[in-house]
């Protein structure tokens, strides 16, 4: 038995996974443990879960007639009760993955993972891609820098930095601390991000979702017209860019190089201090 652990908040706790013994103090909201048997527990299990803590946090914050929040949350169609306040019906919540399992070009969760490819069809399924890129850098990055140990990204345990109002410098932080090692902390960082952007796309009112590129409506992402892709010849991969939007690129034998964000072809461009500049001009 393992444990995934959502830590939101105020608690001193010890957390029983393997390598982590020292003892968290937190300070916010509150502390969701979940135990689950390992080889149950699934990418969408873990991502769900946390999407849950939001819906809770947020609410719990939120629902008062008068505020701005419960406004927005109830035009977005988050709450399926609109009279719901904490005064007197609970509201129903209900963000869930099952709308973008097998979306688009680059949703596929689970089993599934892998065949994302082409250009995002809209916000949803750039953030889709956003976390595939993310898995392959971390299964790269680890294979390069510890060429010793495996890292499974779907399978291990973390501290999760999902929050509401955490930027993507205060996730890193917060996935860095309180994680021991790069697989778990990277992982961390790349799922947290992805559930928060979703969370923030999903309770969006101003922001329609689109059923259409659900692949069991009829999209279909084998056609090209769909998920077009721009051809060339094969080339080993780097990765580029800082977790959570780390991407893979192709090195072209080392003719095409990564620049802190950016990558650049060597034969007419250099990277000066982290900025691709013309080539000599640094």
């Amino acid at each position: 038995m393992q444990k995934l652990i959502f830590i939101i908040g105020y608690v001193s706790a010890k957390p029983f996974f393997s390598g982590f013994e020292e003892e968290l103090d937190f300070f916010d909201y509150g502390t969701e443990w979940y135990d689950t048997e390992h080889s149950h527990i699934t990418v969408v299990d873990r991502i769900q879960m946390a999407l849950n803590l939001l819906e809770t946090e947020l609410i719990e914050q939120s629902i008062d007639p008068d505020n701005d929040v419960s406004s927005m949350l109830i035009d977005s169609g988050l709450l399926t009760n609109k009279s719901a306040t904490v005064a007197n019906t609970p509201p129903s919540v209900g963000i869930s993955l099952d709308n973008i399992w097998n979306y688009g070009c680059w949703c596929y969760l689970n089993d599934n993972w892998g065949k994302g490819k082409g250009v995002p069809v809209n916000e949803v399924d750039n953030i889709c891609k956003v976390l595939h890129d993310g898995y392959e850098c971390i299964l790269h990055d680890h294979r390069i820098e510890y060429p010793d140990e495996t890292c499974d990204p779907w399978t291990v345990d973390y501290v999760s930095a999902v929050k509401l109002g955490r930027n993507i410098k205060e996730l890193e932080n917060y996935c860095i601390k309180y994680n021991n090692d790069a697989c778990s902390q990277r992982t961390c960082i790349v799922e947290s991000h992805f559930t928060l952007s979703f969370f923030k796309l999903a309770i969006n009112k101003n922001h329609q979702f689109e059923p259409l590129y659900k692949h069991e409506l009829g999209f279909d992402p084998e056609d090209k017209r769909n998920c077009p892709t721009i051809g060339g010849k094969k080339s080993e991969k780097s990765c580029c860019g800082i977790y959570p939007e780390r991407y893979p690129f192709k090195t072209f034998d080392g003719q095409r190089q990564c620049c802190k964000r950016q990558t650049y072809d060597v034969n007419v461009r250099e990277c000066c201090n982290g900025v691709v500049s013309g080539l000599g001009t640094c």
